[in-house]
C-alpha cells in the first residue's frame, strides 16, 4: 500500500542572509526527488507544496487537504562552509510527532546527509529499500559543489515566466560546463527548454539533445527518461512508462501517459493516468490539464471544470491550472468564457492558445 509523505511545509531558511533561501529550496528539492525513489511512497511534489508557505494552515487542515498520512518539514540553515538540517516526520491526521533528528554536517557531506533522511523517513514509515532503490538513493548527482549550487539557484526559478526560465537556463549551463557529467541538471535543463517550446516555440531539439545527455549518464534517471519521451512525440510511451515505474511519484510521467491516451482516443485510459498524477500533484499544471482533456472529449465537462477549479484554488499562478480553467468552456463552445478564462495565462507569461 503507497503511504502518502508530504514534504508539503517548504523547508525554512534560518541563515543570516536572505540571498540563502536558495539553499533550503534546493535541499527540499533533492529530498523528495530521493524520496519520490522508493516505489512504496507516494511523494508529493515540490510545486503542489509552495503553496502551503505563509498560510495559517495547520497540519490536519494541510494532511486533509493533501489526503497526505504523514507531513515532512525541517528548517536549514548554512554557514561557512558547513550546514544544519533538521527534519521531522509528523502524523498528519492527528498531528502526531513520530520523529526528528538534525544533522549538522560539512557542506561536502551535504548529498551523504540527504540519502541518511531520506532512509530514515523510509525507514520510520516502514517502508522497504529494495537493494536496487537504495542505489539510487545514494547515486551523488555531482562531485561538484559550486555546479550543485548553480543548479539549487536554478530551482527557484519559474519555468512557465519567460524571464526566469531563461535565467533558470543560463544558471544550468554554467552548472553543466563544471561538470559534463551532471545528469540531474541536464534533465532540468530539458525540461526548461520544453516549456519554452511549449509556451513560445523553439527549442524541442535542444530538449531531446540535453535529455539524452542526462541519459547517458543515467539511464534510468525519471526526469530524463519524461523529457527524451516527450521530444520524440508518440514514440515517447515506453519511456514514460519506464520513468513511472522507477518513481511512481512522477507526476510528468503520469501526465504525458494521459496526454497520449486523448491523442490516440482512449480518453478512459488517459484519464485514469493522468489521474495517478494529480494524486500526486494536485497543484502542478500538467496532470491537471491532461484530466481535463480527457474528460472534456467524452462530454464529461462538469466533472472536468471541477477538478480545473480545484488546481487554481491550490495555486492560481500556475499556468497549465489557469490554461486547464480556459479549456473546460472551449470544449463546450462558449469562446468568451473560455477566452475570459485565458487571460491569466497572458499575465503568468504565456501565449494564449485560444487566440
Amino acid at each position: 500500500v503507497g503511504l502518502f509523505v508530504g514534504i508539503r511545509i517548504p523547508f525554512d531558511t534560518l541563515s543570516s542572509e536572505e540571498e540563502n533561501a536558495y539553499f533550503a529550496s534546493g535541499i527540499h528539492e533533492e529530498l523528495l526527488r530521493r524520496l519520490s525513489l522508493v516505489r512504496g511512497l507516494s511523494v508529493t511534489s515540490r510545486t503542489s507544496v509552495l503553496g502551503y508557505a505563509g498560510r495559517e494552515m495547520g497540519v490536519p487542515e494541510i494532511s486533509w487537504d493533501l489526503h497526505a498520512r504523514d507531513i515532512v518539514g525541517g528548517s536549514v540553515q548554512a554557514w561557512e562552509g558547513q550546514v544544519r538540517i533538521h527534519v521531522q516526520l509528523i502524523e498528519g491526521p492527528i498531528d502526531r510527532h513520530l520523529w526528528s533528528d538534525a544533522y549538522d554536517e560539512g557542506l561536502e557531506d551535504l548529498f551523504d546527509v540527504q540519502t541518511r533522511v531520506a532512509e530514515a523517513i523510509a525507514e520510520e514509515l516502514e517502508v522497504i529499500i529494495t537493494p536496487e532503490e537504495r542505489g539510487r538513493i545514494e547515486d551523488q548527482p555531482t562531485e561538484n559543489m559550486v555546479a550543485y549550487e548553480l543548479y539549487m539557484r536554478s530551482t527557484e526559478l519559474s519555468q512557465a515566466v519567460s524571464e526566469e526560465n531563461a535565467a533558470g537556463l543560463e544558471l544550468l549551463r554554467q552548472a553543466t560546463r563544471l561538470d559534463p557529467d551532471f545528469a540531474v541538471a541536464h534533465a532540468s535543463m530539458a525540461w526548461r527548454f520544453l516549456h519554452q517550446w511549449m509556451l513560445h516555440g523553439g527549442g524541442i531539439d535542444s530538449a531531446g539533445a540535453r535529455a539524452q545527455r542526462a541519459l547517458d549518464t543515467d539511464p534510468e534517471l525519471p526526469e530524463a527518461l519524461t523529457a527524451k519521451g516527450f521530444s520524440m512525440g508518440f514514440a515517447g510511451e515506453p519511456l514514460y512508462r519506464r520513468a513511472v515505474d522507477i518513481s511512481p511519484s512522477h507526476p510528468w510521467g503520469w501526465a504525458q501517459l494521459g496526454a497520449l491516451g486523448w491523442w490516440t482516443g482512449d480518453h478512459v485510459g488517459g484519464a485514469i493516468n493522468a489521474r495517478r498524477g494529480v494524486r500526486v500533484a494536485p497543484y502542478d499544471g500538467a496532470p491537471t490539464y491532461q484530466l481535463v482533456n480527457c474528460l472534456g472529449l467524452v462530454g464529461m465537462y462538469d466533472e472536468a471544470f471541477r477538478w480545473a477549479q480545484l488546481g487554481v484554488e491550490g495555486n492560481p499562478n500556475e499556468f497549465w491550472l489557469a490554461q486547464s480553467l480556459a479549456i473546460v468552456p472551449f470544449w463546450r463552445g462558449d469562446m468568451q468564457n473560455a477566452r475570459r478564462y485565458a487571460e491569466p495565462m497572458l499575465a503568468l507569461g504565456g501565449g494564449n492558445v485560444l487566440a
